[in-house]
């Protein structure tokens, strides 16, 4: 509605959205990961140490701290990386990141729907391993639209794990609706279902070697191999 106010034209929000890239910047956030969300890869602050880059890590902690307490489950979310990976000002504690990505999920989170999942299955975060949780919680953050919760899904499919029966044609969907938003790993893994045709779809050379030009180009390396020269 014209004239209506809201969180996201807010300075707030704009604050935390610059919180955000600093953050990720140093993670790595990979959207082609089976890692939950923005897979953490651990903040490289250079052999000198860059003490601008240690206080807006500090300031996100602060944003995401305000964020979450305020209700925002986005900012619960990444406050559960910032414990994960022992970020942004806080002392490494995987049961308070695991506890915040369950809240994040609980509040309509599919991301963080899929960090969880990801937790579960390999039995991490602090919590025990729980294959069928995990299956659980993927299919929960792909019917949010969760890419990577999409790719796990299908990986659990494919693989028959996750407490969920082996089934190509449910694993070649969930890696088809990863894939179109935006996922590479699953983009590759849709590829080589075309190439064999004989897990849940029908065999389209043309098309595996599409998907594996996308997911290349894009730069999951590990397609590139199946790219003609």
């Amino acid at each position: 509605m014209l004239g209506k106010k809201t969180w996201f034209g807010s300075a707030l929000f704009l604050a935390m959205l610059a919180a955000m890239l600093t953050l990720w910047a140093g993670a790595g956030c990979d959207k082609s990961s089976s890692r939950g969300g923005a897979a953490a890869r651990g903040a490289e602050m250079g052999a000198s140490g860059d003490a601008r880059a240690a206080n807006d890590e500090k300031r996100a902690g602060e944003l995401y701290q305000k964020l979450c307490d305020g209700g925002n489950m986005l900012g619960c979310f990444n406050l559960g990386f910032c414990y994960d990976r022992g970020a942004c000002g806080f002392a490494k504690d995987q049961n308070r990141a695991s506890a915040l990505f369950q809240q994040a999920c609980n509040g309509g989170n599919p991301n963080a729907c899929a960090q969880v999942g990801f937790c579960y299955e390999h039995g991490s975060c602090g919590l025990a391993k729980d294959e069928k949780r995990a299956g659980d919680l993927y299919k929960q953050a792909c019917d949010g639209e969760d890419a990577v919760g999409c790719l796990n899904l299908g990986n659990c499919f494919a693989n028959g794990g996750c407490g969920l029966a082996k089934d190509d044609k449910r694993a070649s969907e969930s890696y088809k609706q990863a894939c179109n938003a935006g996922n590479l790993e699953a983009c590759a893994a849709l590829g080589a279902f075309y190439q064999s045709g004989k897990r849940g779809v029908a065999k389209d050379e043309k098309r595996a070697a599409e998907l594996f030009k996308q997911a290349c180009d894009g730069g999951f390396a590990d397609a590139c191999n199946n790219v003609k020269k």
